[in-house]
């Protein structure tokens, strides 16, 4: 009951902030509680909510230092109406925060054991760790196609097979959410090397790169990540023909679409399908810090050229263990204008 009510506050929210325009203002001004979600105690609650307090549950913020945990992101809540602040967690694997927790396999291995209940087992460890922990959302499981040998986070999927990442994602949803923990899975979609513009037909698209999340859907998936890179020219997280095109209409999604941390560049992501933005609002005197458009602050400035490729260091890179990888290494990719780059900033294409 807690994820449904979880799901409908949360995705109610886009709706509840747009609907002060044009007939829905008229509707509204003629009933008592505006219908918007068509879950009666959910549309109660945005009734009752002001601006200010809808904004504060559609992107992240600062939680309390005292009883901050270390982990990856906090959404606050709204304790006048009885609404719960949420705390998000990184993995895989195992679970992120700043306290000692076990260090799960790596989501490669698991893949390897070919056995379902070996996955929701792991799934299961993992849910009851992240509730230890008062965690409330895992970010994880990482459902991406592992496709190229130089992806710095390829270890973090379950291969290259979309039939085995769908079953095994599933399985370890399953788990990770019996223990009452929200499972988030991730990145939507195409984030599968390290380039930051990727190029797959459609066929392709919902035969390989999107079955691990309809299979995620199926398994009753409370939230979905979306990822830092274009597709076919589009941000991800701004990407209207996937994140309501397919996957709302045509998969059936019914939870609620969490941005990579940095991955939203404009407020109007929020009308291609987005729901909650992170990290949200910076922290005060942090030397680094990404935008925050999903508040009542002023419109951040564009960015620079290169800060997207420039901050991807700070979400992954090679091995500790290994030495930097040179650039120029074995898999190059060719970019709109015809000349060869690295995969760091360029256009990695898809094909079946």
């Amino acid at each position: 009951m807690f994820f449904q009510q979880a799901r409908s506050v949360l995705c109610g929210f886009r709706g509840g902030l747009f609907l002060a325009a044009g007939v829905g203002a008229a509707l509204c001004a003629a009933q008592s509680v505006p219908v918007v979600t068509g879950d009666a105690p959910v549309d109660k609650l945005l009734s009752q909510m002001t601006l200010q307090e809808k904004l504060t549950l559609i992107h992240g913020t600062q939680e309390d230092p005292k009883v901050y945990q270390g982990q990856a992101g906090y959404l606050a809540g709204i304790p006048r109406l009885g609404i719960p602040g949420l705390r998000f967690a990184d993995g895989p694997p195992g679970v992120l925060t700043r306290h000692p927790s076990q260090g799960e396999t790596a989501t490669m291995g698991v893949a390897a054991t070919f056995s379902l209940k070996d996955a929701e087992d792991n799934g299961g460890v993992i849910g009851r760790e992240a509730r230890a922990l008062g965690i409330d959302v895992a970010l994880q499981p990482f459902v991406n196609i592992d496709r190229d040998l130089e992806f710095g986070r390829g270890y973090n999927t379950f291969g290259e097979d979309p039939y085995l990442t769908s079953v095994m994602g599933a399985a370890e949803i399953k788990g990770i959410q019996s223990q009452h923990v929200m499972a988030q899975v991730k990145h939507y979609v195409g984030y599968d090397s390290d380039g930051t513009s990727t190029v797959i037909d459609d066929q392709t698209l919902h035969e390989v790169y999107l079955a691990p999340f309809d299979a995620a859907i199926k398994a009753d998936v409370s939230s979905i990540m979306c990822s830092y890179n274009r597709l076919n020219g589009t941000f991800a997280c701004g990407n209207k023909d996937t994140l309501t095109t397919i996957l709302r209409d045509q998969l059936g999604f019914k939870g609620f679409v969490t941005s990579d941390w940095g991955a939203t560049h404009a407020v109007n992501f929020i009308n291609a399908g987005l729901d909650m933005e992170m990290p949200g609002e910076p922290t005060p005197g942090a030397p680094f810090s990404l935008p925050s458009f999903f508040d009542s602050k002023p419109a951040a400035p564009p960015p620079a050229p290169r800060a997207f490729a420039d901050n991807m260091g700070m979400f992954g890179g090679h091995i500790p263990e290994e030495p930097a990888p040179a650039r120029g290494g074995i898999l190059r990719f060719r970019s709109k204008a015809g000349s060869e780059e690295d995969a760091g900033g360029v256009e990695g294409r898809h094909r079946g």
